[in-house]
């Protein structure tokens, strides 16, 4: 037999036909570099550069007139936004005399939510702040402010630069306040489960390791709790609904045992004791509808979406 040839055929070998096939894959992402990438020599590269100049240089002086004729209007009418206040702070702050002076102010600066600062803010920080006197308070796995510019990597880079607490001062280090007290065991489990699946450097910035994985702070053998993940096929918001109602009234039936305020002991489970988290308020109606429907008491608060909240939307 030749070597390599695979016995029966490829079409007869699960393994080598997905091996096929992704060779195949890679030779057209291959070929399409010559067309979707190296579409001129340098000499003709340079040659549209040069004709590019004039035209990308019109357009950065139309982008800075348009900013300074915005800043003037914000100016007169006195609608200054955070970003404005943001950029100004900073413009401010270049100034080393007034930057020393105001850095003198502060013994110690509290930073909190730190892994939704952006790259902005990190400048204020650094020029308000001395280089021993910051304490930085936040968990990546919590950014949520992305699309308002926050930048994650800039607290990302320093837990992965600093060293474990304690260290030598004036040296900087980092504290990994992993302990849950609030969860039970079999919560933090199944989080601990699905999170190192999901979790990784690539998906997410971060590798859900030691530092990261959550740890049981609340020793309670007498609640164990429970982590559940029901998969609903092909279902809409309304099954979902129906599911979730289905699931508290079957909880209530059985008297499920939850933790009770009184440390080591549990009672079985109240209609207060469920929370339905949803991303947004669009779909409440049709969750009250199902839990109302089981005779299940049901508060949801409709007042405001988040995301329509004036400090989130964009304008």
């Amino acid at each position: 037999r030749r070597a390599g040839r695979v016995p029966g055929g490829i079409a007869s070998n699960i393994a080598a036909m997905s091996a096929n096939m992704l060779r195949d894959r890679a030779k057209k992402q291959i070929a399409t570099l010559k067309t979707d990438f190296l579409l001129c020599p340098a000499a003709d590269y340079q040659a549209d550069r040069r004709r590019a100049a004039p035209l990308v240089a019109a357009l950065v002086r139309a982008v800075e007139q348009y900013r300074r004729t915005l800043l003037e209007a914000k100016l007169a009418e006195k609608v200054l936004d955070y970003a404005d206040l943001e950029h100004m702070t900073l413009a401010v702050l270049r100034d080393p005399d007034l930057r020393k002076q105001q850095a003198q102010r502060f013994d110690a600066v509290f930073v909190d939510e730190y892994q939704d600062s952006s790259a902005v803010q990190e400048a204020i920080l650094r020029r308000v702040a001395g280089e021993n006197n910051r304490f930085l308070v936040g968990d990546v796995k919590q950014s949520i402010y992305r699309f308002r510019q926050a930048d994650p990597q800039v607290f990302v880079d320093k837990q992965q630069r600093w060293q474990a607490y304690p260290q030598p001062a004036p040296q900087p280090a980092s504290l990994a306040l992993d302990a849950n007290f609030r969860s039970a065991p079999g919560v933090i489990a199944g989080i601990n489960y699905l999170f190192e699946v999901f979790f990784s450097q690539g998906l997410g910035g971060v590798a859900y390791g030691d530092g990261q994985r959550l740890v049981v702070g609340r020793k309670d053998e007498t609640y164990p709790g429970l982590c559940e993940l029901d998969v609903i096929r092909e279902a809409d918001t309304a099954a979902d609904a129906r599911t979730i109602a289905a699931r508290i009234a079957q909880m209530m039936a059985d008297g499920y045992p939850v933790r009770d305020a009184e440390p080591g002991k549990t009672r079985p489970c109240q209609y207060d004791d469920f929370c339905i988290l949803l991303r947004g308020r669009s779909d409440f109606a049709l969750y009250e509808a199902a839990l109302t429907a089981l005779d299940i008491p049901v508060y949801a608060d409709v007042a405001a979406d988040l995301l329509d909240a004036p400090h989130v939307r964009p304008f």
